[in-house]
């Protein structure tokens, strides 16, 4: 792989998405067994007070979910839902949104199950990352790639 992201958050994803889109092959690492992090486990609203502060892929990501909703009226996320400085979404919908956006890439490989444990150094720079899945531990896997992403947020 040319990349390796460490952990499907919408930080992930969007690193992983903007790596595919340069033409780069990527392993996307995820521990849990969907995309999104808080955003599709929680996490419900984009209260940036203006809408125009979004960029990049996290705004393709409100896009999109407001375009389901936008389609959708009968869903009970209320008016709210339809507000222009607030983007809301129910967890189920952000990790359909993110599985979409990422699967639209066919660069991207997805491992879920997988809990990155190390990396592998080569002098000062990071050459790869050990993991391990999270379900049935197999000790730990080199990932190897030009490129290592660690996404937290």
């Amino acid at each position: 792989y040319d990349v390796v992201v460490a952990g499907g958050t919408p930080a992930g994803c969007a690193a992983a998405i903007a790596a595919a889109r340069t033409g780069k092959t990527v392993l996307l690492l995820e521990p849990t067994q969907q995309l999104g992090g808080l955003t599709g486990n929680g996490i419900g609203v984009a209260d940036t007070g203006s809408l125009g502060s979004l960029g990049g892929v996290f705004w393709e990501f409100c896009t999109r979910v407001r375009e389901r909703y936008d389609r959708s009226p009968a869903v009970a996320v209320g008016a709210q839902a339809r507000s222009r400085l607030t983007v809301f979404w129910e967890p189920h919908t952000a990790a359909e949104v993110w599985a979409e956006l990422v699967a639209a890439r066919p660069q991207i490989r997805v491992l879920f199950g997988a809990v990155p444990t190390g990396v592998e150094m080569d002098g000062a720079r990071i050459a790869g990352v050990r993991w391990e899945r999270s379900t049935h531990p197999m000790g730990d896997l080199p990932a190897d790639a030009r490129r290592t992403l660690a996404s937290s947020g």
